[in-house]
């Protein structure tokens, strides 16, 4: 077949949509949320002032490397994750060995419920460890940190738009590719200063 019909999980009546082989892609993605959200992101990315481009493009994307902490004094985890201010600062000397969250990064749950709406700035200085559960998006020098947040922000914590990047039901998780290859806004701040 060339057009494969998918529905949402509505048992009576269900919304259905047609969706191209080629645009199952090589990870043959049959989700009804997903691709509702292709065609929701499509039809925004017709505003071309929004100065459209991929996360990937703008920022580094790394997953946390500590296993799920046993001692969240050390680790920011998704357990205690807005409470990074309290957390004992990774020393100099393991910075070189590990991934480290330091300021300016935007952290993001890698898993659990809504875990697209979970993007914080990292405030204060220092470097803080991060479980495998997070997710440290860096931008690029030269990337103002605030309006990349706020792009990603609004896209994903729409009910349609986190479903271009949440994977699984219930408790959800974020691939990382599926972030690198996420289309944002970058000028959204811009455009709409208020």
């Amino acid at each position: 077949q060339n057009k494969f019909p998918v529905y949402n999980h509505r048992l009576i009546q269900p919304e259905r949509l047609f969706v191209s082989r080629n645009d199952l892609g090589t990870t043959l993605r049959l989700d009804f949320g997903f691709h509702e959200a292709r065609h929701w992101a499509k039809r925004l990315r017709t505003r071309t002032t929004l100065q459209w481009t991929t996360l990937g493009h703008v920022a580094d994307i790394l997953r946390g490397t500590e296993d799920s902490p046993a001692n969240l004094k050390r680790t920011l985890h998704t357990t205690n994750f807005l409470s990074s201010t309290t957390l004992q600062l990774a020393r100099k000397s393991d910075i070189s060995l590990m991934r480290v969250a330091r300021q300016g990064d935007i952290l993001m749950k890698r898993v659990g419920r809504h875990s697209a709406e979970s993007p914080i700035l990292l405030l204060g200085s220092g470097f803080v460890q991060c479980s495998d559960c997070i997710l440290i998006i860096r931008p690029n020098p030269g990337v103002n940190r605030h309006q990349l947040l706020f792009s990603l922000r609004v896209l994903v914590s729409w009910t349609t738009g986190r479903n271009l990047v949440e994977h699984g039901i219930g408790a959800s998780y974020i691939p990382i590719e599926s972030l690198r290859n996420l289309e944002i806004p970058l000028g959204l701040a811009s455009n709409y200063a208020r």
